[in-house]
């Protein structure tokens, strides 16, 4: 460095996505570039879809072989399976409509009236 000169530092660089959450943005505008039709119409959506399944199998068989990190795999595998089943079963007619919220199940125990505890009641048998 020449006398005189004053050290710039470099900007620093920006910090890589850690979640599947903050890198999606990233990903999708690569892809959104990468498969730019370039007629005006957008990107070539169906291709964009099945090349990110191909690669996420992919990388889920090689996270899979690895015994440390199979667990996490096989939780993503139910993951992506529920969003896929929830999808599937979603209205036919309207293709963009969301698959409907899951139907809470109806409790097996009536809960209307009071509730006694066996300490209230002590002369009453035990139900077992």
């Amino acid at each position: 460095m020449a006398r005189g000169q004053r050290y710039t530092p470099r900007p620093a660089k920006p910090k890589k996505p850690t979640t599947a959450l903050a890198a999606a943005p990233h990903v999708g505008a690569f892809l959104l570039k990468r498969y730019d039709r370039q007629d005006g119409e957008a990107a070539d959506w169906p291709l964009i879809a099945e090349t990110l399944f191909r690669e996420a199998f992919a990388a889920l068989d090689l996270t899979a072989a690895d015994p440390r990190t199979a667990p996490l795999a096989l939780s993503i595998t139910r993951r992506i399976h529920a969003g896929a089943y929830d999808r599937l079963k979603a209205t036919p007619d309207d293709a963009f409509k969301d698959a409907p919220a899951h139907a809470r199940s109806t409790p097996s125990v009536d809960y209307e009236g009071p509730q006694y505890h066996p300490v209230d009641r002590p002369d009453a048998p035990l139900v077992k």
